[in-house]
């Protein structure tokens, strides 16, 4: 570029832009961290996207409207461009976004006390039902298996219950071994 002071006006311009674009796009992420409330490494991963971000446009503003050298009048610009957005147009998003995100949280807790609540409620009610019903069908079963193993032991102590068959005597294979 030129050297003149209309191309350092307009670089100038260009970076005060830049850095007012690249302050919008902090808010995306500010935006996004309000409505979601990302976890620390999430809200890592999401600056280094914007900082990386912010690298490719600073050196692309750089190489097309400064041929590549760094200058110090670029650079202010768009430091100048992000703390001037920052004190104005990201103020008023903010504050909008807050409102928005707020009223749609309100909406979502209310339709969760009106909407399901109930329904879990008839859920519940319904489960400790069916929880019932299997106790008692677990215990008619135990009791089932009860009656049954009553014949199966005690049979010395209970006069009553006929005696188990006596063993037989054991066979002794060397004395009956036929050829």
């Amino acid at each position: 570029m030129f050297n003149s002071v209309a191309a350092q006006t307009i670089s100038f311009a260009a970076a005060f832009l830049t850095g007012a674009a690249l302050c919008l796009v902090y808010d995306f992420f500010r935006v996004l961290r309000l409505a979601f409330r990302p976890s620390v490494l999430s809200a890592f991963v999401e600056d280094m996207i914007y900082w990386l971000l912010a690298a490719l446009v600073t050196f692309g503003l750089l190489l097309i409207r400064c041929s590549g050298v760094i200058r110090g009048y670029a650079v202010l610009g768009e430091f100048l461009g992000f703390i001037a957005c920052r004190n104005s147009i990201s103020v008023l998003i903010m504050k909008v976004s807050g409102t928005v995100i707020g009223f749609f949280r309100r909406i979502k807790r209310l339709a969760s006390r009106r909407l399901v609540r109930p329904i879990t409620k008839k859920v519940s009610i319904f489960s400790a039902f069916l929880e019932k019903k299997r106790e008692k069908a677990e215990n008619n079963f135990k009791k089932g298996l009860k009656r049954g193993l009553r014949l199966l032991y005690n049979h010395h102590r209970n006069k009553k219950l006929p005696m188990a068959p006596p063993k037989p005597e054991p066979r002794h294979e060397w004395t009956e071994y036929v050829p």
